[in-house]
This record gives C-alpha cells, structure tokens and sequence, in this order.
C-alpha cells in the first residue's frame, strides 16, 4: 500500500508588526492643501464680483443723482437783490438771506389792477407813465394810479428824483430810472429778440433776462403772461435797482 501524499498547509501570513507599512501622511497633506487652495480661490472670486458689482452699482446710483440734481440755469431775485439758484435733487430756490431785515418793507406799492401788476419803490423816489405813449400832465398817485381802458399799452417810469408837475425830473440823470412797459393782448417772440439771455424767477414767474451792454450794465427783462407782454429796462450800476425789481408781482 502506497503512501498517501498529504499537500502541507502553509501557515498563515504573520502581519509584520515588527516593520509595518509606512503611513502615507505626505499624501494627505497634499489633499488637504489642494482644498485649501481651492476654498481660497473661490473666496477670491467672490470677492472680486462682490467689488465689480459694488462698483457698477454705485456708478449707476452717480449717475442717476446726477441726472436729478442737474437743475436749471435760472436765478431768483431776493428782496436786498441779490440772487439764488436752483439746487438739491427738487431743484429748488435756495432760501433768500435773512441775515437783514427786509428794506422794502415800508416801502411805496404801485398796483395797477387794469394791467395786472404791482411793483414796490423807496420812499423818496416817484412815479410818472404815460398810457399808448400819450404822457399826462399830472403824476400819478403811487397808491391811487388813474387807470385808462382806451389804450392798449402802458408806459411806467420810476425815479429817484422829484418831479416837475409836468412829471419831468427836477435834477440827476434821466438814466437812472427803471422803465416798464405793458402790451395788452400782444405777445413777443423774446427768444429771438433778447438772445443771448438767462432767466431770472421774479415771485414765481419766470423772465427772459438780457445784459444789453457788453459790461452788464444795462439789463432788459421780458415776459408774455396772460395775454400781455411786460417789458422792463434799467441800468445796473446800483442794488437798488435790483431791489425793486424784485418786488414786481404779476397780479393775473
């Protein structure tokens, strides 16, 4: 009988733990730090378009402001005569000086209800007119004007200096005056004829102004309401003048 060959069974792998497999820690570092350096590049990104956008944005918002705050080139005319602009995002008048009290207070009111207007003067000055270019031989009474319905115009002449009875100043230069004229049921093309010209806010109305002088010295107003043409020329050589103007109110 033959021996029977029995396959020998090798014994099972003893784990080394004398030498064991070296932990891979450089690798994991490695990953780590590509996240890392991800993360940061997206947070970079991030960035970048939060500030892109801020910027856009706040351009937008410049501009915006800036097409509402581009008011326009008109002056008002304040009681001591000086003038204000139009400002902020409502365009509006910037508030007269109060620092003074105001000198045409107790003043003489011209008021002229046929014409529809009434305009302030100092005391000591006077008044004549003429109604269709026809003078009358008595002045007018400031506060009592003779009123004529037979004329389409009126002219309207305040002075600083006394008056003759005929109404011709008694001394100074006839220059030194302020001249109105009223137009009834006419209208002019004042873009044509006062070009170059500015506007000047006179109590809520706005007129067409015209330094007729290459100095400034001699200004003209205009203005179609209502109907009628009012026209205004004076030199510009004292505030006073200004100052009377500014009381100009047309009354309809």
């Amino acid at each position: 009988m033959e021996p029977v060959n029995t396959p020998q069974q090798s014994a099972p792998a003893t784990p080394n733990l004398i030498n064991p497999a070296p932990y891979n820690l450089a690798s994991k570092k490695k990953g780590k730090l590509e996240m890392l350096m991800r993360l940061l590049i997206i947070l970079f990104l991030l960035c970048i378009s939060g500030a892109a956008g801020y910027t856009i944005f706040k351009n937008l918002n410049s501009n915006k402001e800036t097409e509402q705050t581009s008011c326009t080139m008109e002056a008002k005319i304040c009681p001591d005569g000086s003038s204000v602009g139009r400002t902020g995002p409502n365009c509006e008048f910037s508030a007269c000086p109060t620092a003074t009290p105001d000198a045409t207070a107790n003043w003489q009111t011209y008021t002229n209800e046929e014409y529809g207007f009434e305009i302030k003067y100092p005391n000591i000055w006077n008044i004549y007119y003429s109604y269709g270019g026809e003078s009358f031989s008595e002045c007018v009474d400031a506060l009592n004007p003779n009123q004529n319905n037979n004329y389409d115009y009126l002219n309207l002449t305040i002075i600083p200096q006394k008056l003759n009875p005929d109404c011709s100043p008694t001394s100074g230069s006839d220059s030194q005056k302020i001249y109105i004229e009223v137009f009834k049921n006419e209208s002019q093309n004042l873009e044509a004829t006062l070009d170059p010209y500015t506007f000047v806010n006179l109590n809520g109305i706005n007129f067409l102004k015209q330094s007729m002088t290459s100095n400034n010295d001699t200004i003209r107003l205009g203005v179609n309401h209502n109907g009628k043409y009012f026209g205004i020329f004076y030199e510009n050589n004292d505030p006073i003048f200004d100052q009377i103007i500014s009381t100009l109110k047309l009354t309809n």
